[in-house]
């Protein structure tokens, strides 16, 4: 089991939380401290321990450095994971090599009735 303790007030992590929902919310209401939710649901850092605690501004600086998708507004770990996240979740234009949010939307774009599409070039 991963050790899912709070580092402010259990280092030694000798009483784990039982999930991470419970984590948060302890740091949150015991210590007005918050973690990364994007680094805690990433898996790259198998003890939530290791992980830092934050003030909301800190918080903030933070999750400023983590790529977020431009479609859909979720927040990522790292480009791959982002990238990841958009071949599985997002269409694809394979002409002009953009992502769109939904079928709809790259039907919308791929329209060339009024020639103005990208099949418009062909």
């Amino acid at each position: 089991m991963t050790a899912r303790a709070c580092r402010v007030c259990d280092p030694e992590a000798k009483h784990p939380f039982s999930t991470d929902g419970r984590l948060l919310t302890h740091v949150a209401i015991c210590h007005q401290r918050q973690l990364c939710i994007v680094c805690l649901q990433s898996g790259r850092c198998s003890f939530p321990l290791h992980l830092p605690v934050y003030t909301k501004k800190e918080l903030d600086l933070h999750l400023a450095k983590h790529p977020v998708c431009r479609l859909c507004n979720c927040c990522f770990y790292d480009t791959e994971d982002m990238q990841e996240h958009l071949d599985v979740d997002h269409e694809y234009c394979y002409i002009c090599r953009e992502n769109f949010l939904g079928l709809n939307a790259l039907t919308e774009h791929l329209r060339w009735e009024d020639d103005s599409g990208p099949l418009s070039a062909l």
